[in-house]
């Protein structure tokens, strides 16, 4: 009878369809059965897809509520599955600065510090869990590195850490001191992670070299997935008058910006007649941004869209747009993650319009099938080229299938995440 193995997955969220990290988890765990997965997860959200034979769920909310963990019962615990449950689909950008604050950061991990969450409901559904291996995205924070830790020491377990964003060094161009402080505690926890690992993932090429070679550990690119609706999306050159540029996903960390001067190009290029049309289809309550996204006869915001809907207006679109900031401090922030929706463009074999600096890993990682903009003084002949010439966005449609078959492909994505995790790592 072979030995039954079981992965302990701790996130920051869980497994839903709704939102970026919610999809990358269901992607990259598609070829594992429920029974073989568990999740521990740290955000108020409820998870919305049966992938796991059990969840955890433990935050900040409800350390205040138990009184720091003092009432147990209050403190974390087991959560259903509730499969209609829909996400907020409207909400402040500036919760995702805020949260970044040295303050806000400095009160959650004291928060955590104080708290009994290592009470007994955590260790009996841990016992009853008996991980084999731990998958963790790479840890932003001091408590989650300890928690990680914890784990792996009283179950033995081997650790197998998934780096998306550079979350090891402070993305603030010139730190305080107490936040400098801060980023030492975290990293000293970090620093003590690698010696239950032997391989690091990253969610691309620099980020798996950087990281891998950071710790001494055996490194690997694993991408996300391309789902499989996306590939079923015929390849064709609409017809559309005007030409539809469309933009799906977060505006925060100033993309924002660079879709206003993707706004105002096309309004220049237009003149005084419609050829091109850049909607956003975004979630946001920010009147500022909203109002910068709505330029007359140009750009305009439309709101965040989910399933059929949003299917159908990826598939009809003419150009999907990828957005990053130019600002060094975004840049920081973001130059080692690539959106989950890169694999979904690649997948649904869109022309894509890829506006950022050559250095960021998601820009780096397309430029080869799309048109990139490296500098925003070249975007007007990057609009030209691609609205009036149809055989060249066909071109860049069928680079894309390309690029997604050879980095995006499900089918070897998942069997090697169960070599790893499940078996011998080759």
């Amino acid at each position: 009878m072979m030995d039954r193995k079981k992965v302990l997955i701790i996130t920051g969220t869980t497994f839903r369809n709704d939102t970026n990290n919610g999809k990358t988890l269901n992607s990259l765990f598609a070829n594992f059965n429920k029974s073989e997965l568990a999740q521990i997860y740290f955000s108020p959200e409820v998870p919305n897809c049966d992938s796991c034979s059990s969840y955890y769920r433990i935050n900040e909310k409800q350390l205040i509520k138990s009184f720091f963990g003092l009432l147990p019962k209050k403190c974390g615990g087991e959560i259903s599955v509730d499969i209609n449950n829909k996400k907020i689909d409207r909400y402040n950008a500036n919760i995702v600065f805020n949260k970044s604050k040295t303050f806000v950061l400095l009160l959650r991990e004291i928060l955590w510090d104080i708290s009994h969450w290592k009470n007994r409901n955590l260790k009996q559904w841990l016992d009853k869990v008996n991980p084999t291996t731990i998958f963790a995205f790479f840890p932003g924070n001091k408590k989650t590195a300890k928690f990680i830790r914890w784990v792996a020491e009283r179950y033995n377990c081997k650790l197998v850490m998934f780096v998306t964003d550079d979350h090891y060094n402070d993305s603030t161009i010139n730190p305080s001191y107490i936040r400098k402080l801060r980023y030492k505690r975290m990293q000293k926890e970090i620093d003590k992670l690698p010696k239950y690992s032997d391989i690091i993932i990253g969610c691309s090429e620099l980020t798996a070299k950087e990281y891998g070679e950071k710790f001494n550990l055996a490194y690997e690119a694993i991408y996300t997935p391309a789902d499989k609706c996306f590939l079923e999306m015929p390849l064709k050159v609409h017809n559309n008058k005007p030409v539809i540029l469309r933009y799906f996903g977060n505006v925060e960390l100033e993309r924002w910006k660079v879709l206003h001067e993707l706004g105002n190009t096309i309004k220049n290029y237009n003149g005084n007649t419609q050829k091109a049309k850049l909607e956003v289809y975004t979630s946001i309550a920010n009147d500022e941004i909203i109002n910068a996204l709505n330029i007359e006869g140009a750009c305009e915001f439309k709101g965040f869209v989910t399933g059929d809907e949003f299917y159908q207006l990826f598939q009809d679109a003419d150009i999907a747009v990828h957005i990053e900031s130019f600002s060094p401090r975004m840049m920081r922030y973001t130059r080692l993650s690539i959106s989950t929706k890169i694999a979904d463009y690649l997948g649904g074999g869109k022309c894509i319009l890829a506006i950022g600096d050559k250095t960021l890993a998601s820009i780096a990682h397309i430029t080869p099938v799309s048109m990139t903009v490296n500098n925003l003084e070249d975007l007007p002949n990057a609009i030209e080229k691609l609205v009036s010439n149809p055989e060249f966005r066909q071109n860049l449609q069928e680079k894309a299938r390309e690029l997604c078959d050879k980095d995006h492909n499900a089918e070897i994505i998942c069997s090697r995440m169960r070599s790893i995790l499940l078996g011998e790592i080759k």
